[in-house]
This record gives C-alpha cells, structure tokens and sequence, in this order.
C-alpha cells in the first residue's frame, strides 16, 4: 500500500517515471491489484508505451472487469497503436459500463468518423460528450471538425471558440471559417 501511494503521490505531481518505478515495485509484490495493473497501464500510454500499457490494462480488467476506466484506457492504447477496430470496442465497453464516460463518448465519436460511419452518429457521440463536460476543450474541438465537415458552420464557430478559450488551440479552424 505504501508503494501504491508514493506511486499515486508522484502521478499527481507530474514524476510519470519515479511513479511508474513505485507502481512496477508495488506489483512485484502482489500480482493481484486492480489499481496497481490500472496505474502502470495508464502510465505506461502517458509515457508512450502503449503495447507495454496494453499488458497491464488486460491484467486490469480481468481483475476488474466492471471498470470502465480500464476499457477507455484501453481504448486509447489500441488507438495510439492505429488499431481502431479493437478501440471502437474498448470504448464501447467502457460506454456500455458508464453512460456519462465523456472520454469514451468523444473517442468513439472521432473513430466513427474517421471509419467514415455515419456523420450524425459520430455527431451525436460528441455533443454527449461536451454536455457532459463542456469545459473540456478538445471536446469541443472535435465536435467543431465534425459541424465543420457537415457544413453546420456557425456550430462549427462556435465551438471553435469554445474550444479556444479553453486553451485549446483552433485558431486554424476558426480563421478558416471566417
């Protein structure tokens, strides 16, 4: 428990590498914990090691497997991996655990796009996620690219915007726009 909090300590101070360290140490302990298999796997995609995340996400969910957080997590991994099929899952799962996953809803809704699926479903799956958290900036920018693309352009400006004051850059859209 100790190394699993010095861990958590220096995850919330920004030390991804000694934290990493301290959950690696904690799990040579004991194989069997949820939220030491969960914090390496987040750790390890923060760092840009998702196969390496991956590994520790699977451990995870079969610990776990009512966690959401782990299928969005691993959802992102297969996503940093280009493998958007297996992603697409992931987050479905993760929806499927949490309806208010606005992390998942927004991923899902990119990737629908990005397969070409239909233009109001992606839509739909964005603008859930910025109700559900319209403070978030990239949130909102993706939505915008989605208003943009079906030629909604004051929707579009809009959250652009948003997504602007929020420190999110899309000055590029919105000049684009104008």
């Amino acid at each position: 428990m100790a190394l699993h909090n010095a861990g958590l300590t220096c995850t919330l101070t920004g030390n991804k590498k000694k934290a990493l360290e301290y959950f690696l140490r904690a799990d040579s302990i004991d194989k069997d914990v949820f939220e030491v298999a969960f914090q390496i796997g987040k750790l390890y995609l923060k760092i840009k090691q998702p196969d390496k995340g991956m590994e520790y996400l699977e451990k995870a969910i079969k610990l776990k497997p009512e966690s959401g957080p782990a299928f969005s997590s691993m959802g992102d991994c297969f996503t940093s991996i280009g493998m958007i099929d297996k992603a697409v899952s992931a987050y479905k799962k993760a929806i499927k655990l949490n309806a208010n996953d606005a992390d998942s809803l927004s991923a899902l809704g990119l990737l629908f796009d990005a397969k070409g699926e239909n233009l109001d479903i992606s839509t739909l799956f964005c603008r859930q996620s910025v109700e559900i958290s319209p403070e978030n900036g990239l949130f909102r920018y993706r939505l915008g690219r989605l208003y943009q693309k079906a030629n909604k352009i004051e929707a579009a400006s809009e959250e652009f915007e948003a997504a602007k004051k929020m420190g999110y850059d899309s000055t590029q859209e919105i000049e684009q726009i104008r």
